[in-house]
């Protein structure tokens, strides 16, 4: 029984390092992309201001 429960340890422990490599790779990914676009649209807004003469 004991053998058997080693097994399934090693075999369990693994796969949760690996989800949990993923889960923090995807936040990462997505935490990146939404600053590259927030500073991107930042840049664009700043070197091309938007007209105010609409507002008038």
């Amino acid at each position: 029984m004991d053998s058997g429960l080693v097994f399934q340890l090693a075999f369990i422990i693994p796969i949760f390092y690996l989800l949990a490599g993923l889960v923090l790779f995807v936040l990462t990914v997505r935490v990146l992309l939404v600053l590259h676009t927030y500073l991107t649209l930042k840049v664009k807004q700043e070197r091309m201001p938007l007209p105010s003469s609409l507002d008038e």
